[in-house]
């Protein structure tokens, strides 16, 4: 889940998903309540932005957690 292909298309679903061609930091913010309504999910804004290469990463690769959950947003109705 954690290699760049994957990471790449997950970008691509979610912005599709949210009606956008290129995240910010107010699609973050709206993605990060999206995901706690829709999943009870907690994905902080700062998480999102660094997932979409807004501000630096703090490691090589994201928690598994942000990931997941992103997925599973993606995959719900």
């Amino acid at each position: 889940m954690q290699d760049p292909q994957n990471q790449k298309l997950l970008k691509k679903l979610i912005c599709s998903k949210l009606g956008i061609i290129k995240a910010d930091a107010k699609s973050c913010e709206h993605l990060s309540v999206a995901i706690f309504l829709k999943n009870g999910d907690y994905v902080s804004k700062t998480s999102l932005m660094r997932f979409f290469n807004l501000l630096t990463p703090n490691s090589e690769k994201f928690s598994p957690f942000v990931t997941i959950a992103l997925w599973n947003y993606v995959n719900s109705r």
